[in-house]
């Protein structure tokens, strides 16, 4: 019975004796299987195999743009050897170092919480110095100041990714994205619009929309005022038929300043014609230039002095007046101009800039009797000398022009005393515009009034025929467009003088044209298609 425990303590040793004895552990891969894999895959391989004394080391010489992979294996060593194979046994506590490399990992300066906290400029230092190498910065100003609560707005995105903390790791050369937004500058776009409505058909109200977005309606035929506060850069203003968004027309400002902007529109019925009559660009003048603030036309009819001042005041130093002898009745008031030039030219607007020196030429009205040039007729000439004392005086300013003297005139076809009846051969006026000149030819001879438009490519003039009435009272004309019809009128705005022509539109609308060479006009009209009303 007592030979049970000696043979169990006798098996006890046997057996220990065995496990001191088991199998060292071996190498699980030949060590170029592991070069490039990720670290902890290779440290979890040998530690599976037996081995106990598993290290690792990194070295932190990784960019994104590198071939190896952060965290590969380089290379791995056993008692300080590469040399060993798949299967080679060592004991279980050989050194085995796995050799690393990885891309440098640093932390934000901050959180993504926090960016408010700092400028632009400061959080671009902030990310440089704890060792960011790729740090956009850019300063944009798109941000509405009137809708501003501080000053700036930061954006940040550390490789697209705006929610970040300051404790994660992230790779040194990370890209990161540093925008911050200021206010821009708004400039004042003062606009009046000059709504020329309709009596019958495309009788609509008009919407007005500031680069796709609504900011008020114009009812049909009433003018209107708008106040815009926009950021530098073009902008494109739309008008529309307020049942048809498709029935518009647009214009674009380039604003790089404040502006005040003047525009006529008038409804048709497949768009809205939108013209300019002036933009006035508020930006600072050279010393050598000044800037007109009206039209030729706004000029008409003044005294030439008043004239002449208005321009010297503007800074014009080259101005020349050219007197016209030609009032004969004293209807006309002495020095009243009838145009003015800049530079050759009287399509000039409010907000052109030109240099001082340019040349103004101010033309006016004289009586005929004032022309050095004059000489009165034998029968009217005083008793001097050798001519007999019964012969007339000298006729008065107020009087008509001497028998005898017959005056032709550019603009029509008559002479002076022929053409002050009204009522017969051909006439010609216009009216200077900004962007082009309206011309009316009244033909007696051929029964018709002809109204056409010269510039902006406008290749049409109306035809219609002439019902009754002289210059002198009203010529009467009736437009026929298909079952549309409507009346206008023309007459002289003085009786028997044709210097002016008065244009009335289907609503009695009064507008003054000014006589024009007839040769000029017919040559103008002879290029245009004819349309008959």
């Amino acid at each position: 019975m007592k030979r049970f425990p000696t043979l169990f303590l006798v098996l006890s040793i046997v057996f220990l004796l065995a496990a001191c004895e088991a199998p060292n552990p071996r190498v699980p891969a030949d060590v170029d299987d592991y070069i490039g894999t990720y670290y902890e895959t290779v440290v979890a391989a040998f530690q599976k195999a037996g081995f106990t004394n598993v290290e690792t080391a990194v070295v932190n010489d990784l960019t994104s743009t590198s071939a190896m992979d952060d965290g590969a294996v380089g290379r791995i060593q056993i008692n300080d050897t590469d040399s060993f194979s798949a299967g080679d046994e060592f004991p279980f506590d050989t050194k085995i170092l796995i050799t690393y490399h990885i891309i440098k990992k640093i932390n934000a300066p901050v959180p993504s919480s926090s960016i408010q906290e700092k400028t632009g400029e400061e959080l671009r230092a902030a990310f440089v110095e704890v060792g960011f190498t790729s740090v956009s910065f850019e300063e944009v100003y798109d941000l509405d100041p009137d809708t501003l609560t501080k000053e700036y707005k930061n954006d940040v995105s550390i490789n697209g990714k705006t929610s970040f903390t300051k404790t994660e790791d992230i790779p040194f050369d990370a890209d990161v994205s540093i925008i911050c937004h200021y206010p821009y500058t708004k400039h004042t776009v003062q606009m009046h619009i000059d709504f020329i409505g309709n009596l019958i058909f495309s009788k609509y109200n008009v919407a007005l929309a500031l680069d796709g977005t609504a900011q008020g309606t114009l009812d049909h035929g009433m003018d209107g005022d708008f106040t815009f506060g926009v950021k530098e850069g073009e902008h494109t203003f739309t008008f529309s038929d307020v049942d048809s968004a498709s029935t518009k027309g647009e214009v674009t400002l380039d604003v790089t300043c404040d502006i005040d902007a003047s525009y006529k529109i008038s409804c048709y019925s497949d768009h809205v014609a939108v013209t300019p009559i002036f933009v006035d660009y508020k930006n600072p003048l050279a010393e050598n230039e000044t800037k007109v603030m009206g039209t030729a036309s706004g000029y008409w009819g003044d005294n030439y002095e008043d004239v002449v001042a208005a321009f010297a005041e503007l800074g014009f130093t080259n101005i020349k007046t050219v007197p016209l002898y030609d009032i004969y009745w004293g209807i006309t008031p002495a020095g009243a101009t009838e145009d003015v030039t800049i530079s050759g030219s009287s399509s000039f607007k409010r907000g052109d800039i030109f240099l001082k020196d340019s040349e103004v030429v101010i033309t006016y009205h004289l009586s005929y009797e004032d022309d050095p040039n004059y000489q009165p007729s034998a029968e009217n000439t005083e008793n001097t000398g050798n001519i007999d004392s019964t012969e007339s005086e000298v006729p008065s300013k107020t009087s008509e022009p001497p028998v005898g003297d017959v005056k032709s005139v550019s603009y029509s076809t008559n002479d002076l005393e022929t053409a002050k009846k009204g009522n017969s051969g051909i006439f010609s006026y216009k009216r200077s515009g900004s962007n082009y000149d309206i011309y009316w030819i009244i033909d007696f001879d051929g029964g018709y009034v002809y109204y056409f438009l010269e510039g902006e490519s406008n290749s049409s003039c109306d035809r219609v025929k002439i019902e009754s009435g002289d210059l002198n009272s009203n010529v009467l004309i009736t437009y026929h467009a298909g079952s549309d019809t409507w009346t206008e009128a023309l007459n002289f705005k003085w009786k028997n003088q044709p210097d002016i022509l008065i244009h009335q539109d289907a609503d009695a609308y009064p507008t003054e044209y000014h006589t024009t060479d007839l040769d000029d006009a017919l040559a103008l009209r002879g290029s245009k298609t004819i349309i008959d009303y």
